[in-house]
């Protein structure tokens, strides 16, 4: 699948989240400002973003026949819109 994202993996590194080459992808500073106590789970998160939708773009193929044949195309139907919302 052809993203338009950087590709990862990206790699958390204090203060700033950057691909295997250098490029910064984020900033999620270490303190400070009122939301700071979320910053380091935020990077955390920011960090695994391309492992998280290769995942869910890999559970979409493998489970698409068996959701239909169950009878829940919801469940295809919702994976497939998270992965159209982190993919433009």
């Amino acid at each position: 699948m052809k993203t338009k994202h950087t590709p990862g993996p990206w790699i958390n590194k204090g203060e700033f989240i950057r691909s295997i080459d250098g490029v910064v992808i984020a900033r999620a500073p270490i303190k400070g400002g009122p939301s700071g106590q979320y910053w380091p789970a935020n990077a955390q998160l920011i960090e695994v973003a391309p492992d998280m939708l290769q995942a869910l773009i890999n559970v979409r193929e493998r489970l698409l026949e068996v959701l239909v044949a169950a009878e829940h195309p919801e469940i295809f139907i919702e994976i497939n819109d998270a992965i159209k919302k982190a993919t433009p």
